[in-house]
């Protein structure tokens, strides 16, 4: 479980920073198959995560400015 949510980090910054190249090259990147790549990225979305790509620029983003988070937070 430790690497789902580390690599939902590492996609995340990835994303923010609009240099992921395409699929292949994020997933190789992070060490992962492609198909993988879009499993973590499909489970971003179904959590409110609004990514696209822009295909001029090679590149996954956030259509919104945000970050996507996952932590415990004490109240």
């Amino acid at each position: 479980m430790k690497i789902y949510f580390y690599r939902i980090s590492a996609i995340d910054q990835c994303i923010q920073s609009e240099c992921t190249g395409d699929a292949q090259r994020l997933a190789t990147h992070l060490g992962i198959a492609r198909s993988t790549l879009f499993k973590y990225l499909n489970d971003m979305k179904e959590l409110g995560a609004p990514i696209d790509y822009c295909r001029r620029r090679k590149t996954f983003y956030y259509k919104y400015k945000g970050f996507f988070m996952l932590h415990f937070r004490q109240r």
